[in-house]
């Protein structure tokens, strides 16, 4: 592979290797252990052939959230060939937190632990027990690992070796899936593999260590020898960094410091970061550049570019460098000096102007900060590979406690205006993403695309092979066979709609779609997939969700009053009609045909910009939704008057472009299916979560 670029042919944007048309569909996972369930003693055994050579490795033994004790004795690992043994005679165990040592009792090799519930108000720790860091492995050499485990009540146990680093770098456990699982993607023609690598972030005067990058990008050569790499970076520094740059992490409004994070508006951090984030991608491309494809950087809560903890209403932005930024920002802008808001300020009705204006910062430094790592990507790469960034969550955050504004996803602008990013990336929404769930997307995905770059759903759906339950959107999975086809189907058929990319995303490396009737869906649309890559069709819904990021900047920290910003793609989403969604800034310039404009947050639009609204959609409807919100009747009502095409006439989700129309049941019962204006309709009987495929790929006229 030479390179992999986005390009856009016949007005849509697409993936394009070496000049090649290539589907924008991907597997996103990790190798990781899946955990053993234990109540009487048992022996837990497996092998292992070690992916790299170490001499620091270590093993975790993990409990899980569940109270109740656990015994691990006779822990052994023997290297196969000699039979000598790893683990040693007298093993070192230790604790973390250190804090909970008192709860652990050591010795027959091994030891007794007992799991209980945090105090009220507070996360679980990750509680978990660990050999010192001297277990030596040799690259390529067979490993066996045994040992008996019990416990009262019964409950699952995840035993896992791992590397030492800046992250640590998953070695073996027992019951992987992850290989097995980009055998099944390949087999259903998904060679784009992404998974996490670690990036090296030695301390001054210690020496570069590519081995656990390199040994990930060689786990995935090993399943499949065609994939195509794209390695997702935290870019996160050490210890040693955050220690000897005290000024640049982060501080919260209660005064908690620290919490292992830099600040995104640190100049020091957006400089070293990119400059550890070039090395590794220069280092990969010269390893394995011609199966490359691509490098997504990641950094902030969850990788996910908004300011770490902005969820629990904790406000960002006390830290040294943040007040530097700031004061920055505002000679930029040529705006009087003036200090942090306080919180009482920032937690007011009211927002005064000096808090919108540090609304719009706080974004700004955020995109400044995952730009900086995009244009590291471009430049080691030299142009020649994809950039992807996580960013852009815009209808996500009216639940934050503290105000969207605050999670740093409001200068999307910013992005879609560099060259340094080709696809932006979110989880499909998690409002409404189950069984008969309208399945919701973050973004303003159609202004993404319209300035020629692609959007990403990342479907983590929990499947009905997960066995977690302490994940973000664990509560709207899917806990059989049929319903995990129903709610996959619906999104593979959104994605195909609306020209989006998309990666199937096994969240905790556990084998959520280790089953070959899920691939088999997925190779379903293989057909609808190459029909869009040859026969290019814009989505251009007749109705478009309009966001003004600059009205989120003047929103107050209530989560009520700032729901429709949010809750209406669910009354969008029943309508009848498939609609899309937009920045402002593209009705004003006039890439967005809709007829009906839905535009949320009106109470905190700018009168300048309602008048520019007004004047640039003459001829259209505009339909303005302040804090009360609406209903999918009322928007009923104004596409009506807008001369909307209904699909169909009852709640049901409607997907449409060129000859693909798809329909997923809120409710079972018959639907009726208008297809074409004035077209004779036609009658589905649905249960609740089915998706139905209507069309073919076939038709070419």
């Amino acid at each position: 592979m030479k390179s992999a670029r986005v390009r856009v042919v016949g007005g849509v944007p697409r993936i394009e290797v070496d000049g090649k048309p290539t589907r924008a569909r991907i597997f996103w996972g990790g190798a990781s252990a899946s955990p053993v369930p234990i109540g009487a003693e048992r022996e837990i055994a497996f092998s292992f052939v070690a992916p790299l050579t170490t001499e620091t490795a270590t093993i975790h033994f993990r409990f899980g959230q569940e109270l109740g004790k656990v015994g691990v004795r006779g822990v052994r690992i023997v290297e196969a060939g000699s039979g000598q043994e790893v683990l040693g005679a007298q093993p070192v165990w230790k604790v973390w937190p250190p804090s909970e040592e008192s709860r652990v009792v050591f010795g027959e090799g091994g030891f007794a632990a007992q799991v209980i519930a945090p105090p009220p108000g507070k996360e679980w720790p990750d509680f978990h027990v660990f050999h010192e860091h001297q277990l030596k492995l040799t690259k390529g050499k067979t490993y066996h690992v045994r040992l008996r485990a019990d416990a009262t009540p019964a409950r699952s146990l995840t035993v896992a070796l791992y590397q030492p680093g800046t992250t640590y770098t998953f070695l073996a456990g027992p019951s992987v899936q992850f290989e097995s699982q980009v055998k099944l993607a390949a087999a259903a023609g998904v060679n784009i593999v992404s998974f996490e690598v670690a990036l090296p972030w030695p301390a001054p005067g210690e020496p570069l260590d590519y081995r656990a990058s390199d040994a990930a990008c060689e786990r995935v050569l090993a399943a499949n020898p065609k994939a195509l790499l794209l390695p997702r970076i935290g870019v996160y520094p050490p210890p040693h960094w955050l220690k000897s740059h005290p000024d640049e992490v982060m501080r919260w409004d209660d005064g908690a410091h620290g919490g292992g994070m830099a600040s995104a508006a640190s100049v020091a951090y957006q400089r070293d970061g990119a400059e550890r984030l070039a090395a590794l991608v220069t280092h990969l491309e010269a390893m394995f550049g011609e199966r490359v494809i691509g490098y997504h950087p990641t950094g902030q809560n969850t990788g996910e570019w908004f300011w770490m903890d902005s969820w629990t209403g904790a406000l960002p932005g006390y830290a040294a460098c943040d007040r530097t930024a700031w004061d920055a920002w505002r000679a930029a802008q040529k705006l009087p000096p003036a200090p942090v808001p306080t919180p009482a300020e920032r937690k007011a009705k009211t927002p005064s102007p000096t808090v919108i204006d540090f609304h719009r910062f706080l974004s700004e430094s955020i995109a400044d900060a995952a730009l900086a790592m995009a244009s590291a990507v471009r430049k080691a790469s030299k142009g020649k590979k994809l950039s992807l960034l996580f960013y852009g969550y815009g209808f996500e955050f009216a639940p934050m406690p503290s105000g969207p504004a605050n999670s740093g996803h409001y200068a999307l602008h910013k992005l879609l205006a560099s060259p340094a990013v080709d696809i932006l990336c979110g989880p499909f929404s998690y409002f409404e993403r189950s069984v008969g769930g309208v399945g919701p997307v973050m973004s303003a995905a159609e202004s993404v695309l319209a300035t020629g770059k692609l959007w990403l759903n990342e479907d983590d759906t929990r499947t009905y092979l997960a066995k977690e339950r302490t994940f973000p959107g664990w509560d709207s999975g899917a806990d059989t066979v049929e319903n995990t086809l129903g709610i996959l189907r619906r999104n593979l058929a959104q994605n195909a709609c609306r020209n989006h990319a998309t990666w199937w995303m096994d969240l905790p490396g556990t084998g959520w779609f280790d089953d070959p009737k899920l691939w088999e869906e997925l190779r379903k649309f293989v057909a609808w997939d190459d029909y869009f890559l040859a026969h290019p069709t814009p989505f251009r819904p007749e109705i478009a969700l309009v966001l003004d990021e600059t009205a989120v900047y003047g929103l107050s920290p209530n989560a009520a009053q700032n729901a429709p910003l949010s809750t209406t793609r669910k009354a969008l989403g029943l309508v009848g009609a498939p609609y899309g969604q937009y920045l402002l800034d593209d009705v004003l310039a006039g890439r967005c045909p809709a007829k009906l404009l839905v535009v949320v947050l009106s109470q905190a639009l700018l009168p300048e910009r309602r008048a520019a609204l007004e004047r640039a959609a003459k001829g259209k409807v505009i339909y303005f939704l302040n804090e009360r919100g609406t209903s999918t009747e009322d928007l009923r009502t104004a596409a009506r008057q807008a001369k909307v095409h209904f699909y169909v006439q009852t709640e049901a989700v409607v997907f449409a472009n060129g000859p693909l129309l798809a329909i997923h049941a809120v409710k079972d019962g018959p639907v009726d299916v208008v297809m074409k204006p004035g077209s004779k309709p036609v009658t589905l009987t649905l249960k609740k979560g089915e998706t139905r495929i209507l069309g073919s790929p076939r038709v070419t006229g």
